[in-house]
């Protein structure tokens, strides 16, 4: 699993948030549109712990 490994956001960097997408792409049966939806409900909790400093 992809996120098994990060315990810390302050780890997070878009490079890891783009292998994610690549991850969920690439794992099985996924349409576009849920996708879509993980990845925006993702970027909003990245949002969120940035506005907290979190991240």
């Amino acid at each position: 699993m992809w996120a098994g490994d990060l315990t810390n956001l302050n780890d997070l960097t878009g490079r890891r948030l783009y292998e994610y997408r690549l991850w969920r792409k690439d794992d099985g049966d996924l349409n576009p549109v849920s996708l879509r939806t993980q990845l925006s409900t993702l970027r909003a909790f990245v949002r969120f712990c940035e506005s907290i400093d979190a991240v």
